[in-house]
């Protein structure tokens, strides 16, 4: 049986524990030069980077807090409260979400071949400019082309992210949607399968994403959109659930397939929560 001693000591241990995990989770910002930052007032401000998303700063100035994103365009105010100084220069923020705020409005803009403005406006006139060099990168977003996009993939019972390189893949994939299951072999009448649209593979890449087996119908999935980075290629993926007081008794399969130029780097996946990125 646990005395109450034991229990403070457990009920430490935890603390320690959440706090050191916090601590891991959010010490990720570092101070970053930029070419020049420029406001409305005679303002001295810092911007700090996040390691692990370059695409995410921190500006301080006039005793206010702003995360912003160039990639996404969102921008939030934060607390003081919510970010930890180190001696080593780095920060430590404690929030594990930011809401974008609907009074500060994100520009940005490429303004030569290695720089890009990022230009923060507040609802009362505050205006930040900040002069970004091209080595923070701004991930690219690629357009991309719908080939087939529907709920009964019934050959891919699993869920299955699938990057089509050459022609013979394309076909196997392509048979393997329109091949009827072996339960509908044995009671429908044989059909050809289409002939699969012609992709130039010297240019184009075909991603293929299937939810696998769901228990009702109603669910979707879909790419959300595709990002370059300069280290990879980053296919994010939404998933939607469908309305659960309507009874769907038939099961379903959902997939989305596209094309996009092809780029020579790895090509990842991502699936966005609910919630947002």
């Amino acid at each position: 049986m646990l005395t109450l001693k034991n229990k403070r000591n457990l009920f430490i241990v935890f603390f320690l524990l959440i706090l050191f995990s916090m601590m891991r989770a959010y010490e990720k910002w570092e101070k970053y030069e930029v070419e020049s930052i420029v406001f409305k007032a005679d303002i001295k401000g810092e911007i700090y980077r996040n390691r692990e998303n370059p695409s995410l700063f921190l500006l301080i100035a006039n005793e206010k807090f702003y995360i912003f994103n160039i990639e996404t365009l969102w921008a939030s105010e934060i607390l003081p409260s919510d970010i930890i100084f180190h001696k080593d220069g780095t920060v430590t923020i404690t929030r594990k979400r930011f809401t974008p705020s609907h009074n500060i409005k994100l520009e940005v803009k490429k303004i030569a071949r290695d720089k890009i403005r990022c230009i923060l406006r507040y609802k009362i006139g505050r205006r930040y400019e900040i002069i970004i060099p091209e080595r923070a990168y701004i991930p690219e977003q690629i357009s991309y082309e719908t080939i087939l996009y529907g709920d009964y993939a019934v050959n891919f019972p699993s869920p299955e992210n699938i990057v089509i390189n050459n022609k013979k893949d394309w076909i196997l994939v392509w048979g393997r949607i329109h091949r009827p299951s072996k339960i509908e072999n044995s009671f429908l009448k044989k059909r050809e399968i289409p002939n699969p649209p012609q992709i130039d593979f010297k240019k184009y890449v075909v991603i293929a994403v299937f939810g696998g087996e769901k228990k009702v119908r109603g669910y979707k999935i879909k790419i959300d959109r595709i990002v370059e980075e300069k280290s990879k290629v980053i296919v994010y993926i939404k998933e939607e659930k469908p309305n659960m007081r309507i009874l769907r008794t038939q099961f379903s399969y959902p997939f989305h397939i596209v094309k996009c130029k092809k780029v020579n780097l790895p090509i990842t996946f991502h699936y966005l929560s609910p919630e947002g990125p």
